[in-house]
């Protein structure tokens, strides 16, 4: 999204349009365009990899209060024994 500078400059109708402005102000306005669209990219990337952001949180929990990452995974387990012990007892019952 371009800066609000950008847009009320060009809104203003100044001399100094695209196509008048020089090589340096071309040249900062793409270096700006692109740290903007590498930080939405990274955003986009971090929001779509949730391995990634669950490996982190885990990280942060084991850090900060390994007590809960430990019942956490206590009750993972038992959630999941449970299913297959279920699902087992099931099958066998028929």
């Amino acid at each position: 999204m371009p800066s609000r500078d950008w847009v009320n400059h060009m809104s203003r109708g100044t001399k100094n349009t695209p196509a008048t402005r020089d090589y340096e102000q071309l040249r900062n306005a793409v270096l700006h365009n692109r740290r903007e669209l590498e930080m939405t990219l990274d955003a986009i990337e971090y929001k779509l990899n949730i391995p990634k952001r669950v490996a982190k949180k885990i990280r942060i929990l084991r850090k900060e209060n390994p007590v809960i990452l430990a019942v956490g995974v206590v009750a993972v387990t038992a959630v999941i024994g449970t299913a297959v012990w279920l699902t087992l007892r099931s099958m066998t019952r028929r």
